[in-house]
């Protein structure tokens, strides 16, 4: 095999021993092959092996081969010009075989470093070693309008300081400020300030990279760490990464602060790492004690086992109380409504866009210093979508945050913010997907609280003139493997309805739920109705409905017809109530209301509402008693409903099964012994009144006697025997001579309880409009 075959041979070490060989034969046409292999061979051969390994470039040996060979000759090679002028050709290859090729060539090099195309100037510039640069070398290549060559200055082993110190303040080409802040990052005089001025106006990502680097090797003085804070918020997970790791051991509530805020928004695993490595960050934040306690119990991998382990680590300590307000308002006013905006972005990028994702630009421009106009555009759209579409469901944080920030109102600004943090978490795709139902409801009363925490931490932030990290929505707010329905049911609050209380149970306690629902209305529900609760509400209502009809079509006939929610025919109502029936029909919807009590404060809402607007009639129409006992019975079966869910909850049987409850039982029902001495009477609207012959106890306004009682003689024994019974309406006195008197009558009986004789009694009531109820006892009656 020829010398120039085993050039072109397949193994490295067989063209590195050729090339050797080349440098020293005389044979013809190896120029080429030597040239090609100079400018395009990478290949590392290692020619020595143990403790002493060597690797030898076979591209650089045959560069040197070349140089041998062309030193004995006088005149330049034109192929050797032709090659280095050739911007196919690498750079790096080019200068090392210019390298090589020597002093005979320097005319070649000097005419490179003189021509009009920067890279040839730095290929002239790379084939002088930096050491071996003179001076004016140097000085020549660092005004070379190509970045390039000026980076190429730079690579010397000792650049002058206040040189590179302009270069990093005043250099255009991000390239040249990177290198020199490099040749700075361990200059012992050098101090944080030139790389600070840097950061501020520092836009290239590599060279805020070398910026931050040479900031963590500084002392952490306050301006320090707050350039250092400035790096939490780099587009780059790994300056974020970098930035938290430098201020690790830094005790400052300051960087805590700023730490913390970053924390709740990085998507970055890496980057979470080491913000939770800051050691101090629970002493000067404990409100984030519970949210990593949380993580803790489920980690995303072992990395952060271990961070949250660190971090926990640290001593509890109590919750600072809040301070006042910082006296730039209007800074923090500002902050709060630009984590109110990123709280919004993902809700609104997913909704139906009603006109929010304008009215968020808008602010986001007014915050980036925009006019107030733009705010006063954003609420006309709002007042537009108002014209054309009123019932069109909006997410109204969106306008609320322009309105705050027209009206300067920190406290609506915190207000918007903690509903944006709600409206994030209702929507939460990872929430959702963990559990469809729970996932929504505790993520947002998680952002929620975590929100409250965030506004604290910003004013702090702009208390102490700090720059708090760039905003984004709240994340990890749940995780994979959590119990939701524990969680749920922790933080029920006192007055939760049964929805809620629903999400609280466990299966069990749900199949027993629906089974207790299912019972309400036998024969009407089925236990496995996905709309179970619903349905029982509206049937348990209906039912009502048709038993109030039934109940006003008897009032017609007879005032004091019991009113009972037995399933019973339905049929027309009547349309009018007449006036002897329907004060006694108001005072049994008081009642209802007023939850069987004859006094007492009666529940608010709608059926109170329409019931102080009926009482001002005389007498009234059948639909609208029919309406109030509807929303009386819609009440009373929703407090059921809770009262039930909250029984299953506890394991405790409910305090009643019949969801109307008791109180409207027919008026005929046993009165409550013992009883006074004399007669007692229980009025409509529940009260019971003592009565004495010939002595008129005042009542309330609306209210008949229903039921009377009374301790009579037995005529077997001569012992009590107590007698009751109802008494009805029998007659108005109305002669002109007195008062307008109503007249009750009914027959008291009972049997004696010593010999078991039956008794009989009449019993007579008089009212009179004062009103007054009296015991009118018939002559010769004991």
């Amino acid at each position: 095999m020829s010398l120039r075959e085993r050039l072109n041979d397949p193994d490295d070490a067989a063209r590195l021993a050729a090339v050797r060989r080349a440098s020293t034969s005389g044979e013809v046409g190896l120029f080429e092959d030597l040239l090609d292999l100079a400018l395009h061979d990478s290949s590392e051969v290692r020619t020595e092996g143990g403790m002493a390994e060597v690797y030898e470039h076979v591209g650089d040996a045959a560069a040197e081969a070349l140089g041998r060979i062309l030193r004995r000759r006088s005149e330049l090679d034109p192929r050797v010009r032709a090659a280095v002028t050739d911007l196919a050709n690498d750079d790096d290859r080019v200068a090392t075989l210019l390298y090589y090729l020597g002093g005979p060539y320097e005319p070649l090099r000097r005419e490179l470093a003189a021509s009009t195309e920067g890279r040839l100037r730095l290929r002239a510039a790379r084939a002088v070693l930096s050491g071996h640069r003179p001076e004016e070398l140097t000085s020549a290549l660092l005004v070379d309008p190509d970045p390039a060559v000026r980076v190429e200055g730079l690579r010397g082993p000792r650049p002058d300081r206040d040189l590179c110190l302009r270069l990093l303040r005043d250099d255009p080409a991000p390239e040249v400020r990177l290198v020199a802040a490099r040749a700075l990052r361990f200059a012992p005089h050098v101090g944080s300030g030139p790389f600070i001025a840097a950061a501020d106006v520092e836009r290239d990502p590599a060279a805020r990279a070398m910026l931050l680097s040479c900031l963590a090797r500084r002392r952490h003085d306050r301006d320090n760490r707050v350039a250092l804070v400035g790096f939490l918020g780099e587009p780059a997970g790994y300056l974020r990464r970098d930035a938290a790791q430098a201020l690790t051991d830094v005790d400052d509530p300051e960087v805590a602060a700023a730490i913390g805020l970053r924390m709740l928004v990085e998507p970055d695993d890496a980057a979470l790492s080491g913000l939770l490595a800051h050691k101090k960050l629970l002493a000067h934040v404990p409100e984030l004690r519970e949210p990593l306690l949380r993580w803790r119990r489920h980690p995303l991998n072992d990395g952060e086992r271990w961070s949250l382990d660190r971090a926990l680590a640290a001593p509890e300590s109590p919750v600072p109380p809040a301070g006042p307000d910082p006296a730039d308002t209007d800074r923090l006013l500002r902050e709060v409504l630009r984590w109110a905006v990123a709280a919004l972005e993902p809700v609104v990028a997913a909704a139906y866009d009603n006109g929010e994702s304008d009215a968020l630009d808008l602010v986001r421009h007014w915050l980036a210093g925009g006019h107030d106009d733009l705010l006063r555009r954003a609420l006309d759209g709002e007042e537009n979508l108002w014209h054309t579409d009123p019932h069109a469901i909006k997410i109204g944080a969106a306008w609320d945050c322009a309105g705050a920030a027209l009206a300067r109102d920190l406290d609506w600004a915190r207000r918007v913010g903690l509903a944006a943090a709600a409206e994030q978490g209702r929507r939460d795709p990872a929430a959702v997907a963990i559990d469809p139902e729970r996932g929504p409801i505790v993520a947002a009363r998680r952002a929620v609280s975590l929100t409250g925490v965030v506004h604290r931490l910003l004013a702090d932030l702009v208390r102490a003139g700090v720059d708090a990290p760039p905003p984004g929505p709240l994340l990890q707010l749940v995780r994979a493997g959590e119990d939701l329905v524990e969680e749920v049911r922790e933080t029920l609050p006192p007055d939760a309805w049964p929805r809620l209380l629903r999400l609280a149970m466990r299966p069990a306690e749900e199949a027993a739920y629906r089974a207790a629902l299912a019972a309400a209305v036998p024969g009407n529900a089925l236990p496995e109705d996905p709309d179970l609760p619903e349905t029982v509400e509206r049937r348990i209502v209906d039912r009502a409905r048709r038993a109030a009809r039934a109940w006003l079509r008897a009032l017609t006939d007879d005032d004091r017809a019991p009113l009972s929610f037995a399933p019973g025919p339905d049929g027309p109502r009547p349309r009018f109530v007449p006036g002897r029936a329907w004060p006694y029909a108001l005072d049994r919807a008081v009642v209802w209301l007023r939850d069987g009590r004859p006094t007492g404060p009666v529940r608010r809402g709608p059926a109170d509402d329409l019931l102080r607007r009926l009482a001002a009639l005389p007498y009234g129409q059948a639909t609208d008693l029919e309406q109030l006992f509807g929303l009386i019975a819609a009440t009373r079966a929703a407090d059921w409903h809770r009262d039930l869910a909250r029984a299953v909850l506890a394991g405790d049987p409910p305090a009643r099964t019949d969801p109307l409850g008791p109180d409207l039982r027919d008026p005929g029902r046993p009165l409550d012994r013992p009883w006074p001495s004399g007669l007692v009477a229980r009025m409509s609207d529940g009260q019971v009144v003592a009565l004495m012959p010939g002595r008129p106890t005042p009542v309330s306004g609306r209210a008949w006697p229903e039921r009377a009682g009374r301790a009579a003689r037995c005529g077997a024994c001569g012992g009590d025997v107590p007698v009751e019974g109802a008494v009805g309406w029998s007659h108005v006195d109305d002669d002109s001579y007195g008062p307008i008197e109503q007249w009750f009558a009914g027959t008291l009986a009972g049997t004696c309880p010593a010999c078991g004789t039956r008794a009989e009694v009449p019993a007579r009531l008089v009212l009179t409009p004062d009103p007054a109820l009296s015991w009118a006892l018939p002559p010769g009656l004991p």
